[in-house]
């Protein structure tokens, strides 16, 4: 259905084109926020005590490989392509962000000396020790 709804936008009424913009900045907010807060979480919470500076600069070095491919991508894929280069665009991004979750479980399992291994069993089921917090 997002898919036909992609193809088919160049004939809807122009009201349209402002009421999917809202709707776009309110949906691209939430993700910067969702974005924010678990990279931070993860970047903090994975990297070992005597390594934080380390990880932290490993982290931002991949924010500025996606800024400096952002250009090459938009270029060559998205623009070339039309509506397919941006259906193309939204699956990878979907398929990365799927991705997330199961990655990040993965990295706080395997990680050595993992403090959370222990009280694994007293976190509910699909909880994570790296997003909790003590109070």
């Amino acid at each position: 259905m997002g898919a036909a709804f992609a193809i088919q936008i160049d004939t809807r009424p122009a009201y349209t084109a402002p009421a999917l913009a809202v709707l776009a900045v309110c949906a691209h907010s939430v993700g910067e926020v969702w974005e924010s807060s678990g990279g931070f979480a993860l970047g903090f919470g994975l990297a070992p005590d005597h390594a934080q500076g380390q990880c932290q600069g490993l982290f931002g070095i991949g924010f500025d490989a996606g800024q400096a491919l952002a250009p090459v991508i938009l270029t060559g894929a998205v623009l070339a392509l039309g509506h397919t280069g941006w259906l193309l665009l939204g699956v990878f991004f979907a398929l990365v962000g799927a991705a997330g979750p199961p990655v990040a479980a993965w990295a706080e399992r395997t990680r050595p000396g993992n403090p959370g291994a222990g009280a694994s069993a007293a976190r509910p089921q699909g909880g994570s020790a790296v997003l909790e917090t003590e109070h």
